[in-house]
């Protein structure tokens, strides 16, 4: 199943999803949603496949995060909530399939990308991966899923400074504070592929069922983060956020 935007190929038991917009960082937009919601389909009634890897095209991104162009076209809260709603299903649906999800990141993991890697169950980083959420110099907030999936993964101080400063940390900071599982200097895919490999040859039943149970400990309420990301988009400093970052220039908020 390969579409332009992500490549879908199987290797073994392994399924592996590749963002494919390297011209773009692998940033999200409209399409790039509508290709993984396919693909998710399709792998959720795939009986042969047993683990999952979520990666991205080119060695200078992972994912980006979402499209600005693409943001910039959500001129009302209406927009906003459709969009951050299919953003949220989504994610709820590749964090909890059956079958395990190991995110192999390379180069920028950056907003709604590190978002992605977020629901990821394993993570494992290229030594050049870069992780951070810039969306508060675009006069808005992380939308999918990082005000409460980031601290319940780095703790709540951690978490807060990430989002609260917008600063990017590297891979070896993001496996000190738990980010992530692995850092790897090279062989990236050949790293995620083993590990995917050693899951496969376990029991499916056993770790579906660990899977469902661990995640079951979990909560993951959408409410307040989907409303106050939609509140967002009827504030000026969101207009202000994303033309100053087409612009090259420093935002200048009220």
């Amino acid at each position: 199943m390969d579409y332009k935007e992500i490549l879908v190929n199987g290797i073994g038991s392994t399924t592996v999803i590749n963002l494919n917009r390297p011209e773009k960082l692998n940033a999200l937009n409209e399409s790039v949603l509508k290709r993984m919601e396919d693909a998710v389909s399709v792998i959720e009634k795939d009986g042969k496949c047993k683990a999952v890897i979520i990666t991205g095209s080119g060695e200078k991104a992972f994912s980006a995060g979402v499209d600005i162009s693409y943001l910039r076209g959500m001129r009302n809260e209406k927009d906003a909530s459709e969009f951050i709603g299919r953003v949220h299903a989504l994610f709820g649906r590749i964090e909890n399939m059956e079958k395990p999800v190991i995110g192999a990141i390379n180069g920028f993991c950056i907003g709604g990308g590190l978002e992605l890697a977020l629901v990821c169950d394993i993570r494992i980083a290229a030594s050049s991966a870069t992780f951070g959420l810039p969306e508060g110099k675009l006069g808005i907030i992380p939308g999918g899923g990082a005000t409460f999936r980031l601290p319940r993964t780095v703790g709540l101080a951690k978490a807060k400074e990430m989002i609260f400063t917008g600063e990017s940390i590297g891979a070896e900071e993001a496996l000190r504070i738990g980010l992530v599982n692995r850092v790897v200097s090279q062989d990236l895919m050949n790293e995620a592929i083993s590990l995917a490999s050693k899951i496969s040859e376990n029991s499916f039943n056993s770790v579906r069922m660990a899977k469902k149970a661990m995640n079951s400990t979990i909560s993951s309420d959408y409410t307040a983060e989907k409303n106050s990301f939609i509140s967002a988009f009827a504030n000026a400093d969101k207009d202000e956020g994303l033309e100053a970052f087409l612009e090259h220039r420093k935002p200048r908020f009220a």
